[in-house]
């Protein structure tokens, strides 16, 4: 495997025979449950909650993408560029129990699985080779779910993706032309107009996006001016309580009034010009307004959350273009 840059899009992208392809395949017994006969390599753990070994737990992905050893001895290749795929790639592991996902856990289960995000997050951002890291949950066998136990990924890389960088530096500009956060004029001007608010829980708020680039698109941001998901999350372990109560309580919401879709959740964490933007994405079949009408008034760094209903084909869902996103459910 290797990363190769397109000259044209600016991004990179791993290519290779031996990437691995990993369908959903029922398994003998499962490798991520306390018990197993093969467990596999232990990153780091969170102490367990009443009557279990372990709450949450990092272990090494059995057939990572980027690997943690060496350089990645960028090199030219004509007017191509090109480097070895060094990074981490780990896996998340929610919950002991085999089938208890983040929208039935507790809000104490969460909040520990939070918690070992951002330590995680925290040291690998200690490696001055990683640029990036990204966390991200896939459900469903459409959504490409490798393991039955309830896991997340993490990707630590060492570039930044181009969407990425495109967001971090139009926040830039957007500073520079009006010395203040683009984040906290959203937040201050949604919670004012009140239109697009889902629910408020302590220092944070979940609201579907003005400009949604497909159907069902949320976001979950910190009310307060934060930079680093792992920062405030560490130093203040408190408001983790709230992020987890505010992610259960939104991924409940979906699945109370949807018949169970395949889920793709991205949480994103990036340093790379000091502005970092944490996402989660997932996807369902109905729009924001009825997320709305549920205004019990809750959930960070910007958590999106997206659903995308199977019936709709792909152009209709979201059709993208150079710099643009069609989107057929209006927010």
């Amino acid at each position: 495997m290797e990363l190769r840059k397109d000259p044209i899009t600016r991004s990179w992208v791993i290519t290779g025979d031996d990437v691995p392809e990993n369908p959903p395949r029922p398994e003998p017994f499962c490798r991520f449950c306390p018990d197993s006969r093969e467990p596999p390599q232990l990153i780091a753990s969170m102490s367990g909650t009443v009557g279990a070994p372990w709450s949450t737990r990092a272990v090494v992905h059995p057939n990572a993408l980027y690997h943690i050893e060496g350089e990645p001895t960028r090199r030219g290749d004509g007017i191509y560029d090109r480097m070895r795929p060094i990074g981490a790639h780990e896996v998340l592991v929610e919950n002991p129990s085999h089938d208890r996902h983040l929208w039935t856990a507790s809000d104490l289960e969460i909040e520990q699985f939070l918690l070992l995000a951002a330590q995680r997050i925290q040291d690998l951002k200690g490696d001055g080779r990683f640029k990036y890291v990204g966390i991200y949950k896939d459900y469903g066998n459409s959504a490409g779910q490798e393991f039955e136990h309830p896991t997340s990924q993490l990707t630590a890389t060492t570039f930044v993706p181009r969407r990425v960088l495109y967001e971090l530096r139009a926040a830039r500009e957007y500073f520079q032309s009006k010395e203040r956060c683009v984040f906290c004029d959203i937040i201050s001007q949604e919670l004012k107009q009140d239109l697009r608010v889902i629910e408020l829980r302590g220092d944070f708020v979940a609201m579907c996006p003005y400009a949604p680039r497909v159907p069902y698109e949320s976001w979950i941001m910190p009310r307060t001016h934060e930079a680093a998901f792992e920062r405030f999350g560490l130093n203040r372990p408190g408001t983790m309580r709230d992020l987890g109560a505010l992610l259960r309580r939104t991924l409940k919401n979906f699945t109370s009034y949807c018949t169970p879709r395949p889920t793709a959740c991205t949480g994103r964490e990036t340093w790379a010009i000091g502005r970092p933007s944490t996402r989660i994405i997932t996807g369902t079949s109905k729009s924001c307004q009825s997320l709305l009408r549920r205004r019990n008034r809750i959930l960070s760094k910007r958590f999106t959350i997206r659903r995308y209903p199977p019936r709709l084909p792909l152009s209709a869902c979201g059709t993208r273009g150079l710099n643009r996103s069609k989107n057929v459910v209006s927010p």
